[in-house]
């Protein structure tokens, strides 16, 4: 239903769905809404991700299963934690969910306030334009491989993911974390 990786609509599985408007009302999905955050593990630091600890797609990004109209749904974390901040708004089919942390399972908003504050920027919404042109910025996309020693290929990225949910399954753990995160392919000074 929505993102780019294998998808479950009606209990079909298919590739490369388009996303569907997304509503998570904060009385109507209460129950979905405590499951989803059962699964987020916050870092102690203003400046730290909230990371999902639940399931991930083949391609490294967090998904959850949600049921509308009786019908049963898997989505990106990372657009239902944009439609969660929406407080019952829909969240249009348009709309992406940007990573600009570029942690493909961090679930973590970013308000205007916490922009304010300096608590650094993770999830934003944005369209298509801003996602390209996030892509540019990060030098990923248009057949070119990252610039980055540890390739941002999807390979890659669900390996970070899957190292990174390991982190912090038993809690969050900095040193970890910061393992996780730098890849085992990243040469480090000590």
């Amino acid at each position: 239903m929505l993102g780019d990786s294998m998808i479950t609509e009606g209990g079909r599985t298919h590739r490369g769905s388009r996303p569907l408007p997304l509503r998570v009302d904060p009385v109507e999905h209460a129950d979905e809404i405590v499951r989803f955050q059962r699964r987020i593990v916050v870092g102690p630091l203003d400046t730290d991700c909230h990371v999902w600890s639940g399931g991930l797609s083949d391609d490294g990004y967090g998904v959850f299963r949600i049921t509308r109209g009786g019908v049963r749904h898997v989505v990106r974390t990372s657009r239902y934690a944009l439609a969660l901040s929406l407080n019952g708004s829909v969240l249009e089919p348009h709309i992406h969910a940007l990573h600009e942390c570029d942690n493909p399972i961090c679930v973590r908003i970013t308000s205007a306030e916490d922009f304010v504050r300096g608590s650094g920027v993770h999830l934003v919404g944005g369209d298509r334009r801003d996602n390209m042109r996030r892509m540019a910025r990060m030098r990923r996309g248009g057949g070119r491989r990252a610039i980055l020693t540890r390739d941002a290929g999807a390979v890659s990225r669900a390996e970070r993911s899957r190292a990174l949910r390991a982190a912090v399954v038993d809690g969050w753990d900095a040193e970890l974390v910061a393992a996780a995160l730098l890849g085992a392919g990243q040469p480090t000074l000590w």
